[in-house]
């Protein structure tokens, strides 16, 4: 099962590497796969929208900002994506990366493992509560008999998997 969890991750995320990256203010992306009663998520966000900048730290104050915006992708995530309590889904962080140029867009991975299979169910959304820049949640869904994408606007909507 480990195994085929990380084959799915890698699968996941590689199909999100090739979707075509847009670096806009005020949008996120979330990229969702569901392999069975686990998965894998990655958040990209515009360093701008999460912590007032997109270039690398300069001075002590941009280091704690990007830091304190980083433990909160670690810390609440339960509250950017809210799995229906009734899967009783447990999140785990992942790596934090950011990338390099002019535009720094920040990726958040995250893996998850829940009782049961979260099918049938809303997937909530709370992004724009805990990063206000942030108003626009592309999500893009793969399960295994299914892709969805969706549009949320200031944490409105849902995505069924």
């Amino acid at each position: 099962m480990r195994t085929l969890r990380r084959a799915f991750a890698a699968m996941v995320m590689s199909f999100a590497a090739r979707a075509e990256a847009q670096h806009t203010h005020g949008e996120a992306q979330l990229d969702i796969g569901i392999d069975g009663t686990s998965g894998a998520m990655e958040l990209r966000i515009p360093g701008d929208d999460l912590y007032g900048f997109e270039h690398q730290p300069r001075t002590a104050v941009e280091r704690a900002k990007r830091d304190s915006a980083v433990a909160k992708l670690r810390s609440q995530v339960s509250s950017l994506v809210r799995f229906d309590a009734a899967f009783g889904c447990a999140v785990t962080p992942g790596p934090v990366r950011f990338s390099a140029g002019k535009h720094v867009e920040v990726s958040a991975r995250y893996t998850f493992s829940c009782r049961r299979a979260p099918i049938g169910r809303d997937i909530r959304f709370g992004v724009t509560s805990v990063f206000p820049s942030v108003h626009i949640l592309r999500v893009q869904l793969v399960t295994d008999t299914a892709q969805l994408n969706t549009t949320i606007t200031d944490d409105k909507g849902v995505i069924r998997p």
